[in-house]
């Protein structure tokens, strides 16, 4: 990949497809890693 740069126009024509990603990734976080805090209080004593 010699000489490949990555510009601010190909950033720009790929934002569309950032936006897309964007819920997915939202998903994720609320559905894995907000549940470890659950876990975390499973198995503290009170």
């Amino acid at each position: 990949m010699k000489g490949k740069k990555i510009t601010k126009t190909a950033i720009r024509r790929s934002i569309p497809l950032y936006l897309l990603l964007l819920p997915s990734f939202v998903l994720l976080f609320c559905f894995s890693y907000l549940p470890l805090g659950g876990l975390v209080m499973a198995f503290e004593r009170y």
